[in-house]
C-alpha cells in the first residue's frame, strides 16, 4: 500500500498558510502530500516560496507536491523530497485568456520514486486525453492533478479532467484543487483521490467538497491495480507504433 494525502486550504497571505501547513502536517504519516495549485502567487517571488518549501520538505521523509507558481513565464509544479527538487513540470496547454501572459511547457515527463513513477498535470492539462495518455505510456503510476476552474463548482467539468484521464491510461490520481478567491478570481474544485474503476469502486476512493479545508489520506493498493490490468490490459490494444512515431512516446 502507498499512502497519499491532499491538504485543501484558502490562502490569502504566506502567513496564514504557514499556519495552516504546519497545523495540519504535524505529526503527519503519509508517502506523499500534495498541496492546492497557485499556492505561489503568496509569496513574493518564485525564489521566496522556493527556499520555504525546500525547508518545509527538508525535514520530513514524503514526497511533496507543494502547489504550483509562476516562473519566467511559465506555470510551474515540482515535486521535492528532503529539500531536494526531483521534478519539475510546467503547463503544456493554455486556455484562451493565459496564451495572453504564460509560455506553453513543451514536455510531459515523469520521475521515479520511491513510491513509483509520478508525473504532473496541471490547469488546462488535465483536461487534454493526449496528456495522461503520455504520461501513461512513460509508465505513470500516480498522476498528481492540480486542478484549476474558474466561478461556481461545476461537478462535470471536473470530472472531464483527471477521472476520465485515470479510467483511460490505468494509474492512480491524487487531486487538488484551487478553492476561493486568488489574484482576484474565484475558484472552486473538490480534493479528489482516483482510481480506475474495479469491482465495487466508481472511480473516487476519496473526496473532499470544494471550498472546504481540511486533510484528506487514503491507502493506494498497487495489487488492485495489478490485477485490474492483468484483468484487462488495456495499452496491449494499442497502436504503440503510432504513438511512437507522433508523440515519440
Amino acid at each position: 500500500m502507498v499512502r497519499v494525502s491532499m491538504l485543501q486550504v484558502h490562502f490569502k497571505d504566506a502567513g496564514r498558510l504557514k499556519e495552516d501547513l504546519f497545523r495540519y502536517t504535524d505529526s503527519l504519516e503519509t508517502d506523499l502530500l500534495v498541496l492546492p495549485p497557485f499556492i505561489g502567487s503568496v509569496f513574493q517571488d518564485a525564489g521566496e516560496y522556493m527556499n520555504f518549501f525546500k525547508g518545509f520538505s527538508r525535514d520530513r521523509k514524503y514526497l511533496i507536491v507543494p502547489g504550483s507558481f509562476y516562473e519566467d513565464g511559465y506555470h510551474k509544479a515540482v515535486i521535492m523530497l528532503e529539500g531536494r527538487v526531483i521534478h519539475q513540470q510546467c503547463q503544456t496547454h493554455l486556455s484562451g485568456p493565459e496564451e495572453g501572459y504564460l509560455k506553453r511547457g513543451d514536455s510531459l515527463d515523469i520521475c521515479e520514486s520511491s513510491i513509483g513513477r509520478l508525473g504532473i498535470l496541471m490547469g488546462n492539462d488535465c483536461y487534454h486525453p493526449q496528456t495522461g495518455r503520455i504520461l501513461g505510456l512513460q509508465g505513470a503510476d500516480i498522476v498528481i492533478g492540480l486542478y484549476t476552474a474558474e466561478g461556481i463548482y461545476n461537478r462535470w467539468l471536473q470530472i472531464s479532467g483527471i477521472w476520465q484521464q485515470v479510467q483511460q491510461n490505468q494509474f492512480f490520481a491524487v487531486e487538488c484543487s484551487a478553492n476561493g478567491y486568488i489574484n482576484g478570481k474565484w475558484y472552486s474544485g473538490r480534493g479528489i483521490m482516483h482510481n480506475p474503476i474495479w469491482d465495487g469502486s466508481d472511480g473516487f476512493l476519496e473526496e473532499m467538497p470544494e471550498n472546504m479545508e481540511g486533510l484528506i489520506t487514503c491507502n493506494l493498493d498497487f495489487e488492485k491495480l495489478k490485477q485490474l490490468i492483468k484483468n484487462y490490459p488495456l495499452y496491449r490494444y494499442l497502436n504503440k507504433e503510432l504513438y511512437r512515431k507522433e508523440m515519440g512516446y
